[in-house]
């Protein structure tokens, strides 16, 4: 999974799951980054720097905010743009 840079999951009723179960899963993978769209709370969950199956950093983006990628500094996003 060394290509792999992000990976977005949108969660409405699933957050809780997403949280415990796939967020581990990616974590174990190596995955650098994931960005939970929490759809009921209107924010981005957003998870870096795995390290023995757990990420390191949370951080939570709302609206009026941007995000970006450390792999990709010419892509950013704004939250609205992700929750539609």
């Amino acid at each position: 999974m060394d290509d792999v840079l992000l990976i977005i999951e949108a969660a409405d009723t699933s957050i809780e799951y997403d949280r415990s179960v796939r967020l581990p899963l990616y974590a174990r993978g190596g995955i650098p980054d994931v960005w939970l769209v929490n759809l009921e709370a209107g924010r981005v969950e957003v998870y870096s720097q795995p390290v023995h199956g757990t990420y390191q950093n949370v951080q939570f983006a709302k609206r009026g905010e941007s995000l970006s990628l450390k792999g990709l500094p010419n892509l950013s996003l704004r939250i609205e743009e992700i929750l539609g």
